[in-house]
């Protein structure tokens, strides 16, 4: 929605997080060489699956109250991967993501490369009206949301009606909102 970032600049940007978190999964301790050979956001789900088969205690993603090891946080890929592919996404389905910065958003936005699917990030501290413009504009097959931002997040009937008497900010058509709750 931003027209002053082009296509190019998105990409570029795109491939330059990939290369560094495939670096940091790789080894957590080594410089960040963003030179280093272009990886896809499939290789990183697939770095972290080889991390936790070879190191399957040791910590991947450590918050204040929580820490995953490897082994847990491929387990959580892949039930949130498996939850996807259920909802038969397209290649390069786009799923907008709305959840608080937390170990279950690593997990998920894993999940979205293990699946093929394109992340689309929606920065929940904006106004509820920016959001819903976002999301018509993404027009994402799935949209994955915190319980606290599903007012956000509103089903459509098969002809793409919005629920009688709904006056929340209009979702994109087709959106599915796929809630998730906080553990």
């Amino acid at each position: 929605g931003d027209e002053t970032v082009d296509l190019q600049q998105c990409e570029t940007l795109a491939a330059v997080y990939v290369r560094m978190l495939s670096c940091i999964v790789d080894d957590p301790t080594a410089t960040i060489d963003v030179g280093a050979p272009r990886a896809r956001a499939a290789d990183v789900a697939q770095l972290i699956d080889d991390r936790a088969t070879r190191h399957p205690d040791r910590a991947a993603v450590v918050s204040d109250d929580l820490t995953w090891t490897y082994g847990q946080l491929s387990q959580r890929i892949d039930t949130i991967a498996a939850r996807l592919v259920a909802h038969d996404l397209a290649p390069q389905a786009r799923v907008a993501v709305l959840m608080d910065r937390r170990p279950d958003l690593v997990a998920v936005i894993a999940a979205l490369a293990k699946v093929g699917a394109v992340c689309v990030p929606v920065d929940v501290t904006y106004p509820e009206r920016r959001i819903a413009v976002m999301l018509e504009r993404a027009r994402p097959a799935v949209v994955i949301a915190d319980a606290e931002y599903a007012g956000a997040v509103v089903d459509r009937d098969a002809k793409g009606h919005r629920p009688r008497g709904h006056r929340g900010p209009r979702p994109p058509h087709g959106c599915r909102g796929h809630r998730r709750r906080r553990r």
